[in-house]
């Protein structure tokens, strides 16, 4: 709902940087696949987040969808490659962009 809200005030209109595309009702299927992330490899969730995260997997389970255990790559090595990217041309880009605003 949030996202259709949004969309249907076409931000296009007013942000050069928003593509120009209407809100389309999604298409759901009666049985989900639900991808389970426990961990980011760079911390593990506290134990209560992990006992919910496990209940809610559990429920969904239950209901008939399908969880799929996700492990991530290597979120350390990829933000380090991420920044070294936006810093290619001395953050000159990125000074540029917050200074607009």
């Amino acid at each position: 709902m949030l996202m259709e809200a949004v969309v249907s005030t076409e931000p296009w209109s007013y942000d050069p940087y928003s593509l120009p595309i209407p809100w389309r009702k999604p298409v759901v299927k009666e049985r989900l696949r639900i991808g389970l992330m426990t961990t980011d490899t760079i911390r593990t969730p506290t134990w209560p987040i992990q006992k919910a995260m496990a209940t809610a997997a559990e429920k969904l389970a239950k209901a008939g969808h399908e969880i799929v255990k996700f492990d991530p790559p290597d979120m350390l090595g990829m933000m380090i490659d991420t920044w070294k990217l936006c810093a290619l041309d001395g953050n000159k880009a990125l000074i540029l962009l917050t200074s607009l605003t």
